[in-house]
């Protein structure tokens, strides 16, 4: 997910863009990571599946989704 939406912004709007959107992922990951209770459960809702949070990607309309699980195995980048 992560790599396919930087080669987007690359292709599509430039290095400064993919840029911008590397550096907000990054922080939206480190804050996932580092506090995993936290986000939003709309999506979870959304799911059906209560353990699921998201969280906003700063400037962009995308979201960090980390995998439900007792540490931070793995996170979708997802498309709002």
């Amino acid at each position: 997910d992560f790599e396919m939406i930087i080669d987007y912004y690359l292709a599509q709007a430039g290095f400064a863009v993919a840029e911008r959107f590397y550096d907000a992922a990054i922080r939206a990951l480190d804050f996932i990571r580092d506090f995993p209770a936290a986000g939003s459960l709309r999506l979870g809702i959304t799911i059906r599946n209560s353990g699921v949070r998201c969280w906003q990607v700063d400037g962009f309309p995308y979201v960090v989704i980390p995998t439900p699980c007792d540490h931070l195995a793995s996170t979708r980048v997802g498309h709002q």
